[in-house]
């Protein structure tokens, strides 16, 4: 379930709100409202202390709901559907790259699970939607030679290893200063960073590399 609003953007549609797959937990909340709403308007009725927790009660709840949601990541196959159908399609990042050639020695697994059949630019969108929150999505030639990148909060961390534990790298946004958000992309990012990689393309201009001290193995 998505709540929010849909506006048009450069990039054809911006979608604004929460979303997630708990129907039931939405229900509930709604349920339980209006009855914790009335009992705290019979305690209320009592005693004038009560009317400041009273409104304090009714304003909280709402917004403890919306931020602690917990299941809204798994609201991301709608969000990106829709971003997809009503955007333009010459500016669907998914468009844009659906024609790319992949190294057919390459190998994708999300959570463990290597995903059957050739790698395409449809499988890398749909590996990331499928991703839970922490799962690895992995793209690889060999044991010491891969891409990987976890989510997190909706965003993404990456890295890759060229070789041994000396050529391991993790991603850095280009030009921002800011250490909490430097190592973070957007869906739309990460699937322009697996393509270039999966098709030897040269990096996203947003991204440097940057080596991680490994310990050997």
């Amino acid at each position: 379930m998505l709540f929010g609003w849909v506006s048009k953007s450069e990039k054809g549609c911006t979608i604004r709100g929460r979303a997630g797959a708990d129907l039931n937990g939405v229900v509930m909340a709604a349920l339980i409202l209006l009855p914790t709403i009335w009992i705290m308007f019979k305690i209320a009725s009592n005693s004038d202390g009560f009317w400041p927790l009273l409104i304090v009660a009714s304003l909280s709840f709402p917004l403890i709901f919306w931020m602690a949601h917990k299941d809204r990541r798994q609201g991301e196959p709608l969000v990106r559907f829709l971003q997809d159908v009503t955007a333009e399609k010459s500016s669907s990042v998914l468009s844009t790259v659906a024609a790319v050639r992949i190294s057919p020695t390459l190998k994708l697994s999300v959570g463990g699970e290597e995903v059957a059949g050739p790698v395409t630019p449809g499988g890398l969108h749909q590996a990331l939607l499928d991703a839970g929150e922490g799962d690895f999505i992995i793209l690889h030639s060999a044991p010491e030679r891969y891409i990987q990148t976890m989510a997190k909060d909706g965003r993404f961390f990456i890295e890759k290893r060229d070789g041994g534990h000396m050529q391991h790298f993790q991603a850095l946004r280009v030009g921002v200063g800011d250490k909490s958000s430097e190592r973070l992309f957007s869906f739309d990012e990460m699937l322009s960073v697996l393509v270039a990689y999966a098709s030897d393309q040269a990096k996203p201009s947003f991204i440097s590399w940057q080596r991680l001290d490994m310990p050997s193995s």
